[in-house]
């Protein structure tokens, strides 16, 4: 199959959507969807957000042009989308426009959202023109539902390099996170930081903390994240790293961020390296049941007391991990979600 592949950088280094695809034996072309500001210098960005907007506008008529000439000549079978193109074509008529040449050149098109959508109704007006929409995100299908729009849950599962042969091993690490430095992550992993420091546990924290650009961020997060600063290992990690990090950790700590209620992609991934995964509590689990395929926390405090509890706990520790291993290697690989997304 033939298809156009519409996708932030990022998302598809993270989540190997393309990869993914052409080792299922398809043909794909991929087309970046970065938005302006991830893509414009720093001066750019701050003359845009004063208002004076010339270099967006050009950067999405650019794109647009690119795009309608690559889609028509290409002539795919399917344009897949993770995402909107939301960032990339801000104005909703150029949106619409792109849209209808998809339908007007019989392109089956597919969103796949991978992020939490904007649930205004203006927003959610846009995804009428894809043939199907699909959410990692269990509330939005709902909302999706609710005004006609043809949406299914698909949880965004892991990517090979977290598989492991050999769920039980030994661990370096009895603790470990990694991801970005959102606010509530900041406090909540202060105060495990903190724990670590008192009770002797062996804290691993991973993540692109801070930028060399802006060395002053570095000083700010010791000054009021002391114990945190401590066990930071900052930087951005490749999958493969962060696997190996997780892999070799007896509690890896998956801390959602946003107004998403589904399981984000990081719970399958931790699920698929053997280790033992604590979450913050879900509305939607699909397949997963809490505490006994990872355990479910519902505050700072209560996470202090589980991880106490786990790292003394090995058998029982060891048992929950292997059944969230289980669950992921039968139903939440990348390939599975990806087969289900094209038929």
């Amino acid at each position: 199959m033939k298809i156009f592949l519409c996708i932030e950088s990022r998302h598809d280094k993270i989540l190997d959507i393309s990869g993914t695809l052409r080792r299922m034996g398809h043909e794909v072309h991929i087309y970046i969807t970065n938005s302006y500001h991830s893509e414009c210098t720093y001066w750019q960005k701050k003359i845009d957000e004063l208002g004076i907007h010339g270099g967006s506008n050009d950067y999405s008529t650019k794109w647009k042009a690119k795009f309608i000439n690559d889609l028509i000549s290409l002539k795919p079978d399917r344009c897949v989308c993770v995402n909107t193109l939301l960032d990339v074509l801000p104005n909703n008529e150029d949106r619409k426009n792109v849209e209808q040449i998809l339908k007007d050149n019989n392109v089956y098109t597919i969103a796949w959202m991978v992020d939490p959508i904007d649930t205004t109704i203006e927003s959610l007006k846009g995804y009428e023109f894809y043939d199907k929409v699909y959410s990692y995100e269990k509330r939005d299908v709902n909302k999706l539902n609710s005004i006609g729009i043809d949406a299914e849950y698909l949880p965004v599962g892991y990517q090979s390099v977290y598989a492991t042969d050999n769920h039980k091993r030994h661990r370096d690490y009895d603790v470990c996170f990694v991801g970005s430095p959102y606010k509530y992550r900041i406090k909540l992993l202060e105060k495990v930081a903190k724990q670590a420091s008192l009770k002797k546990w062996k804290l691993k924290i991973a993540g692109p903390f801070w930028e060399n650009l802006y060395i002053w961020k570095k000083f700010m997060l010791a000054v009021r994240y002391p114990y945190l600063y401590r066990y930071i290992d900052n930087g951005n990690l490749n999958s493969s790293e962060v696997a190996d990090i997780y892999r070799n950790s007896k509690i890896c700590l998956n801390v959602h961020v946003g107004g998403a209620k589904s399981c984000n992609p990081r719970t399958f991934e931790i699920l698929a390296t053997g280790a033992l995964q604590m979450v913050d509590s879900r509305e939607y689990y699909d397949l997963l049941i809490p505490n006994e395929d990872f355990i479910v926390y519902d505050n700072i405090d209560d996470l202090i007391e589980l991880i106490d509890i786990y790292i003394k706990k090995e058998e029982q520790r060891e048992k929950i991990a292997f059944n969230g291993y289980s669950k992921a290697n039968r139903f939440y690989t990348i390939e599975s979600s990806v087969r289900k997304l094209l038929d």
